[in-house]
């Protein structure tokens, strides 16, 4: 009983420092992300021709804006707005704000913006094709385009599985399938190999219905992105592919193999491996 009491005292003095680490954690976690951030946006301005004086629209904004705080406050733009199907309208400052919005449809004024950019949001929009004149409507001419999109639904992990169940995040990052396997397997197959990494049934049964039924990804392969942007107004300046350091966790000794059988079962498309998308696209000036 005296052990126990002198434990729980412990716990009870040791805890504050907890708490001062874990903050200290979290406060670190939170300069890197900053940096990160800080480096994509300087990056996106640079491509872009920078910020200074323009009008500027993320698609698929974050509700804190962060974003966009950056391009108003360190890169002077006179506005920058976000748009996303899974924020609440926000003024963050007076000319930074974040809105519920659809690209496919937009209140916007034509010839509004200056630039628009995106990261990791394009794989998720059906209809694509819409939502990429809506943007060009919205854009002034001359304006830019910059995104960078996937995994697309033709790479190895183009089923971009991202979900939880039972408080544990299930992503492609953790749960590594064979390469292809949203398009080359059933689902009972895919569900078989969830159980034999020791995913509980539940978890590996809401694993496979998010893989082949999700309407999260818009199941656009790198080709008919290629195909929809070669056929819009925008004049194209940069389109080529990107990989990441995961890719080799999805590299087998099958890769020949899989490629073959890939172009036979869908005829027509060539590039199963490009694990993303970056496109600089611009308006004619008129």
């Amino acid at each position: 009983l005296i052990k126990a009491l002198i434990r729980r005292i412990d716990l009870y003095l040791l805890e504050p420092f907890r708490n001062i680490s874990r903050s200290r954690l979290a406060a670190k976690k939170a300069a890197e992300a900053a940096i990160i951030e800080e480096a994509f946006v300087a990056k996106v301005a640079n491509m872009c021709g920078g910020f200074e004086g323009l009008r500027v629209l993320e698609v698929g904004a974050d509700q804190k804006g962060r974003n966009l705080l950056r391009i108003v406050n360190n890169h002077k733009a006179k506005e920058a707005v976000g748009v996303n199907l899974d924020v609440k309208d926000a003024v963050l400052q007076e000319n930074c704000r974040v809105m519920y919005g659809d690209m496919r449809k937009t209140n916007f004024d034509d010839n509004s913006f200056d630039v628009l950019f995106s990261t990791a949001v394009f794989e998720h929009i059906h209809n694509f094709d819409v939502a990429l004149e809506e943007m060009y409507r919205i854009m002034k001419p001359g304006g830019i385009l910059y995104s960078n999109h996937g995994p697309v639904w033709s790479t190895s992990y183009g089923h971009h599985l991202w979900t939880r169940y039972g408080g544990v995040s299930y992503t492609y990052w953790n749960v590594i399938l064979p390469p292809h396997c949203h398009l080359l397997m059933q689902p009972e197959e895919v569900m078989e190999l969830c159980l034999k990494q020791g995913i509980n049934p539940e978890a590996a049964k809401k694993l496979t219905t998010y893989i082949f039924e999700s309407e999260d990804q818009n199941r656009l392969m790198y080709d008919d992105y290629a195909r929809i942007i070669k056929a819009s107004k925008f004049e194209i300046l940069l389109m080529r592919a990107y990989d990441t350091e995961l890719g080799p966790k999805y590299m087998t000794k099958d890769f020949i193999t899989n490629l073959e059988t890939l172009r036979k079962k869908f005829p027509g498309y060539e590039d199963f491996y490009a694990e993303g998308m970056t496109v600089l696209l611009r308006k004619p000036k008129a």
